[in-house]
């Protein structure tokens, strides 16, 4: 019942989510796949979506996913589904070296201040996690509870998402006006990219720090610059 639920809030503020277009940005390294092949580390994605499955230890189970014989894994061979850390102190250093998702990316009641995937570079979408019949590549949904959420979401290294974005009703979440979405996925220009209702409760600046290249990035930290490749 929890499980259905999640789904018809999500259905409820997805409000004019249209459905997107499907298309194919560049391929990067070693046949499709980021870094050098020696460097790379592979970890199976899960597939649990808003499932409470992990709610018990989320931390000890996702770093147990994300992490081969003490290797933190570079590329995730289906999705990655970041969900329930109610700790905002919790230790998430596991998902740095994460370079390369081939399924989608899910983040969904996480309330840690900062989700370091600072290295993603490529989000593929060869699933998706479906909203209201779109097959969404990038979704972060309400990461926050009562007086403190996700704030800082550093995706400062990405530079494709092949499919649709929805990220919304996340009350601390704070950049998402000034991260320059057009260069990260041609559905931006069809519509079919959700990012509304963040930050309400972050006091966000509109600034980006004097050290970036450009006005867009992920956060006011000289680590938070969005990396433009387009």
């Amino acid at each position: 019942a929890e499980y259905m639920g999640i789904h018809l809030e999500i259905m409820f503020v997805m409000g004019s989510f249209l459905s997107s277009s499907v298309f194919t940005m560049f391929v990067l390294m070693n046949n499709g796949h980021v870094g050098a092949n020696a460097d790379r580390v592979v970890c199976s994605g899960t597939n649990n979506q808003l499932s409470t499955t992990l709610r018990k230890d989320p931390v000890g189970a996702l770093r147990s996913l994300y992490t081969v014989n003490g290797r933190p894994c570079t590329v995730v061979n289906g999705n990655l589904e970041i969900t329930w850390i109610k700790d905002p102190s919790a230790d998430l250093s596991f998902f740095q070296s994460i370079v390369e998702v081939t399924g989608y990316v899910l983040v969904y009641q996480v309330v840690a201040e900062t989700l370091p995937l600072q290295n993603l570079q490529v989000i593929r979408g060869k699933k998706g996690f479906e909203i209201g019949g779109v097959q969404t590549s990038l979704v972060v949904f309400k990461n926050h509870d009562s007086s403190r959420g996700l704030r800082n979401l550093m995706l400062t290294s990405l530079q494709s998402v092949i499919g649709p974005i929805f990220i919304k009703v996340n009350n601390f979440l704070c950049n998402m006006d000034v991260v320059n979405w057009k260069d990260l996925t041609m559905d931006y220009k069809t519509g079919a990219t959700d990012i509304v209702d963040n930050g309400k409760k972050g006091n966000c600046g509109r600034y980006c720090h004097e050290s970036c290249k450009s006005s867009h990035c992920w956060s006011a930290t000289v680590a938070g610059c969005q990396k433009l490749i387009h």
